[in-house]
């Protein structure tokens, strides 16, 4: 079953509540672990051209999960929540994300000191979180993303010491305003000292 719930009808969701896929998959513990395979697998494959503009989430998504959706790298029509919790409406997605990119200029975060690069990408992952733009697959794909900007600012980063636990608590607590444990893990996945 998917991990979010949509108040309206989902073109994502076959009848028996597992995400519509390429490969025909109609169990999801068969699509979770077709998933983890794929999705590790591209992961490792990150196209190394690089433009910073409103479209690459989209471009990292698409590249992530194009063997599995059809929709990879689009986004989201439908109204998705996590709990209680509502993620950017469809309508707003591509504003508030340009919104987004042009707060942080790629010359700012080039130009930034660790901490504060480190202060500025825990405020477009945070950001990207709450907007979710995609059916599936926004954690990893905003991971995927913030790797790609750390290389391209010239701060090597590694996300194998944080924990899903750890990534889970910050993601929340970030989407309800507190952004403090997002820095410690961006911090931490960027190789700085507390």
């Amino acid at each position: 079953m998917t991990r979010y719930s949509s108040n309206q009808s989902d073109p994502y969701i076959a009848s028996n509540g597992v995400l519509l896929n390429s490969l025909g998959i109609t169990v999801q513990n068969d699509l979770d672990i077709a998933e983890r395979l794929f999705v590790s697998w591209r992961e490792t494959n990150l196209p190394r051209t690089f433009v910073y503009d409103d479209q690459l989430l989209c471009r990292v998504h698409r590249h992530l999960f194009q063997d599995l959706y059809l929709w990879a790298g689009e986004y989201r029509t439908v109204n998705i929540s996590k709990g209680e919790a509502p993620f950017a409406p469809p309508l707003n997605i591509g504003a508030t994300i340009n919104v987004l990119v042009q707060k942080y200029p790629i010359e700012t975060l080039r130009s930034a000191s660790p901490d504060n690069f480190a202060l500025f990408l825990a405020d477009i992952i945070s950001e990207y979180n709450a907007i979710h733009p995609f059916r599936e697959g926004n954690g990893r794909s905003i991971r995927a993303l913030a790797m790609l900007l750390a290389e391209h600012c010239g701060h090597p980063m590694d996300w194998t010491p944080i924990t899903r636990d750890q990534w889970a608590k910050a993601s929340v607590e970030s989407f309800y305003g507190s952004p403090d444990s997002m820095i410690l893990v961006v911090r931490q996945a960027l190789g700085l000292t507390s």
